[in-house]
């Protein structure tokens, strides 16, 4: 049986001074050592202005390298948002899934998003954005979303163009055949 009332000896009651001193240097060593290894360095130190905008309006991004690439890739991401049906429920990868530098500014981003569509089911869609920095914020040029053109403004461009001259074709064709009409109109009322 236990006895719960004999009390247990944990240390001894001898302390070695030498080593307990020992341990208080040592301990003072360390704070000293991680207090000058967490201090700022000394001499000139620039700061880095701070500014809402946090995409960089001189600097070519590097593909190459990784913080580039995730900057391409929110940016991306940003645009596809604005073409999902429930853009709330939209999960993308961590990590952007290609970058690729297209010269003159401009690049294109490939990657995934998983979203719910207007049925409410969750569908995994391939989605590429070509994107150009102009003055001051990205531009998109083409947004392509599940296989699908959602943005071009170039392509949109030359659709409005061609219906505008199919629309003016379709008015010459109209007019032609109503004057048809009124020349026949009048060989009728000729007639009789």
């Amino acid at each position: 049986m236990i006895d719960f009332k004999k009390q247990i000896k944990l240390f001894s009651s001898r302390i070695d001074t030498g080593s307990a001193t020992g341990l208080v240097i040592f301990c003072l060593i360390m704070i000293v050592v991680i207090f000058i290894l967490a201090s700022p360095p000394e001499g000139n130190v620039t700061e880095v202005p701070k500014t809402n905008n946090t995409t960089p309006v001189s600097e070519k991004f590097d593909v190459n390298d990784m913080n580039d690439k995730i900057d391409l890739h929110i940016q991306a991401q940003y645009f596809v948002l604005q073409t999902l049906k429930a853009p709330s429920t939209a999960k993308f990868p961590a990590l952007p899934y290609e970058v690729v530098d297209l010269e003159d500014g401009r690049y294109k981003i490939i990657s995934y998003v998983d979203s719910q569509n207007s049925f409410g089911a969750m569908l995994r869609s391939d989605w590429s954005v070509v994107m150009k920095f102009n003055t001051d914020r990205w531009h998109p040029e083409r947004i392509v979303v599940g296989g699908k053109v959602v943005y071009d403004p170039v392509q949109a461009k030359k659709d409005k163009e061609k219906a505008i001259a199919d629309k003016k074709k379709l008015n010459q064709e109209i007019e032609k055949a109503q004057m048809m009409i009124d020349e026949a109109q009048k060989d009728i009322k000729s007639w009789q």
